[in-house]
């Protein structure tokens, strides 16, 4: 602890010549309390730090835990809170099927309080998720640990105000859910208040020791959430997930963008069954074949990616050297911006190995 400045010392014997050459000042009240408040977040060896506790969980990989945050992210009437629901109904689950819970598992919240607020539907709408939360967990009516909140009708500031209730005036959260986070916001871009509002929610949630799960919408079909309010989610949060739907074979999608605790899950597929007249998994030899589709679709999509980019890199040469080549790879592989000399590497190799480049009898190369 030498290193702190107002470190205490313990007071030495001094001739009378040095006093009041070499005495310090004793420190004041303010500098103790800086002191005191600086020290209240360092970690020692001693300091008791909880295990990780998983609230819920997707194909048995961990998605969201208990004072972290997490997202959902996909385009609308993709499937998110048909997604989300699950979650919140799984809370109040005694078991769990996982055709219907579409392999969802959320720990049971055992009396806790489980919060869902909606910002965008009707009110109407907002209540008919309600009884379909309660029907999900086979209740016949909302438990008393259940809290629906319609916000539809504030403007965002009212809606950010009444977050902050519901963080002053509610213990013992369970689960929160907050669809959607960007209508606490008056634009999606807005750096300075998307950094505070990712921070207001992470700070919560470990102070509330609560698993808060976000939806937010997608940016065009990229897979990412919109604006910086989405760059700086993914940053931060436990887990985020994708949600999207095949609208040729009307078939919808879960798949993992980043699991922070856990290993990636592998897709899960589900449709909606109009004699169950919910949303199920697909079945097995229906999951197969889509996952077969969705892996050439890839394979394509990054194939047709990096063609792009190397034809870029050739300009109006017809072949280039190994060198000159990688190093136009560098400055068109992505438009506006400079890539590093490992991924001008890697773009290379791919290309190599797909046949979009060949090497020409003069150790050039040109494009196939």
């Amino acid at each position: 602890m030498g290193f702190l400045t107002t470190q205490y010392k313990e007071p030495q014997k001094t001739t009378s010549k040095e006093k009041g050459k070499n005495s310090t000042p004793p420190k004041s009240s303010e500098e103790e309390s800086e002191l005191n408040d600086l020290l209240k977040d360092l970690l020692t060896d001693e300091t008791p730090v909880p295990d990780i506790e998983p609230v819920v969980r997707i194909d048995n990989c961990i998605y969201a835990v208990r004072g972290e945050i997490s997202f959902i992210v996909g385009p609308p009437k993709a499937g998110k809170s048909a997604v989300c629901l699950r979650m919140v109904a799984g809370a109040f689950m005694k078991n769990h099927n996982l055709k219907k819970t579409l392999s969802i598992q959320t720990e049971p919240a055992n009396g806790r309080n489980v919060i869902y607020i909606d910002t965008e539907q009707h009110k109407s709408q907002a209540k008919a998720l309600m009884k379909k939360i309660c029907w999900l967990a086979g209740l016949d009516k909302r438990p008393p640990n259940l809290w629906v909140f319609h916000w539809r009708e504030h403007s965002h500031q009212e809606r950010r105000r009444r977050m902050e209730l519901i963080f002053k005036h509610f213990e013992n959260i369970h689960l929160l859910v907050l669809d959607g986070i960007t209508d606490l916001l008056d634009s999606v871009n807005n750096e300075v208040a998307a950094n505070e509002l990712i921070n207001f929610l992470m700070a919560n949630s470990s102070k509330k020791e609560v698993a808060i799960i976000s939806l937010i919408h997608e940016k065009g079909n990229t897979g990412n959430a919109r604006g910086h309010i989405g760059a700086e989610s993914e940053r931060k949060c436990a887990g985020s997930i994708v949600v999207g739907k095949n609208r040729e074979n009307n078939t919808h999608s879960i798949s993992s963008k980043m699991i922070r605790y856990d290993g990636d899950f592998s897709t899960v597929y589900f449709q909606y069954d109009p004699i169950e007249k919910d949303y199920t998994l697909v079945s097995e030899q229906v999951r197969k074949l889509l996952e077969s589709e969705g892996q050439q679709s890839k394979e394509e999509r990054d194939k047709a990616t990096i063609a792009t980019a190397i034809k870029r890199a050739f300009g109006t040469n017809a072949e280039l050297s190994k060198k000159d080549l990688k190093t136009a790879i560098m400055n068109t592989y992505k438009v506006g911006e400079v890539v590093s000399d490992k991924t001008a590497d890697r773009a290379f190799n791919k290309a190599f190995e797909l046949e979009i480049i060949i090497e020409t009898s003069n150790k050039n190369f040109k494009l196939s």
